[in-house]
């Protein structure tokens, strides 16, 4: 049986930080409302920026490239950013071979992209 892709949220300052967590399939229940709910819940709608944080996925497919996608979108309307983090080696694959790495930038982990983010803004 499939599992809804699953994630956490904190924030740091106006930094939403999205860390998906280790699945073995992902499926479309749902989760494009409940992503949407999650960006513009409370605070989380004054967020101008987002890291996703990829520790620990050892694997994803398309679904996960959409979520990517939607929050990039949300965050273009916003006039934040975002970026990735802490791809491993099947997720950077993915993101690789679909050119996306053109796109978005990537970080090793979570502290070299919240220390770009702080530079970016000041």
């Amino acid at each position: 049986m499939n599992q809804p892709i699953r994630y956490t949220i904190s924030r740091e300052n106006d930094v939403l930080i999205l860390h998906f967590s280790e699945q073995t399939r992902f499926d479309s229940t749902d989760f494009r409302q409940i992503l949407q709910n999650d960006l513009n819940d409370g605070e989380n709608a004054r967020c101008q920026h987002v890291i996703i944080d990829c520790s620990g996925m050892k694997y994803t497919n398309s679904l996960f490239v959409e979520a990517v996608l939607r929050i990039a979108a949300e965050m273009k309307k916003r006039d934040g950013s975002f970026c990735l983090c802490g791809l491993e080696p099947f997720v950077r694959d993915l993101v690789h071979v679909t050119q996306l790495d053109h796109r978005w930038t990537i970080y090793e982990d979570r502290p070299a992209a919240m220390a770009a983010l702080e530079k970016a803004s000041s």
